[in-house]
């Protein structure tokens, strides 16, 4: 039989060599999605000094009536205690010991709106910037002495990496994986309407 020492020792080195993930709040009071409550993200930590930022995608509300349309869960703060963990890219990078990072898509505004409008009498908000910078304002320092830092994205998240290139270029080296960036037919009907989308001032 292990004794209570014993056990205590075995359970302090099985929590330190242990991923620890957790879905954290953004602190930023305007860090909202759509419907006004507190943005969340996934952080995935291991051993390395090695970051790997997910951008997810989902479509963009282009017009009033497209935001109508979108599904509830795409206009609230994501939940569950391993969301974005199971992406196919999510999981090749955790095999690999990076630590991992998920933003998920409640703004529906490409990651880079920073303003509100009117529909339906309520005050829908488009504040995919800033998530963004709270989430890299949070991580800074992990980003800034990180060994390889690698972003990736796809549909909405894809074309939210060249909105926020400038945040993301003020870190050393890092790289991008790109899916779908200019080649999509939303990606292209987005370019042709321009203003039109809600994301943009």
């Amino acid at each position: 039989m292990y004794n209570l020492t014993t056990w205590i020792a075995f359970l302090t080195f099985f929590a330190a060599t242990t991923t620890q993930a957790a879905l954290l709040k953004t602190k930023d009071p305007s860090a909202i999605c759509n419907n006004g409550q507190q943005a969340t993200f996934m952080v995935s930590k291991s051993k390395s000094s090695n970051w790997f930022i997910y951008f997810e995608g989902g479509g963009v509300a282009a017009s009033p009536d497209s935001y109508r349309k979108r599904k509830k869960r795409h206009k609230q703060p994501a939940s569950g205690k391993n969301y974005g963990l199971n992406y196919s890219i999510v999981k090749d990078f955790k095999k690999k010991k990076f630590n991992v990072v998920v933003i998920p898509y409640c703004t529906s505004d490409l990651h880079q709106g920073s303003h509100s409008h009117q529909i339906d009498g309520k005050k829908v908000y488009f504040h995919g910037r800033k998530i963004i910078e709270d989430v890299f304002k949070r991580l800074d320092s992990e980003f800034k002495s990180a060994g390889e830092l690698i972003f990736a994205g796809y549909s909405a998240g894809a074309i939210g990496l060249g909105f926020n290139a400038d945040v993301i270029k003020k870190y050393k080296n890092p790289k991008l994986i790109v899916d779908s960036f200019w080649l999509d037919k939303e990606s292209r009907r987005v370019g042709k309407d321009g203003p039109k989308v809600l994301g943009r001032k």
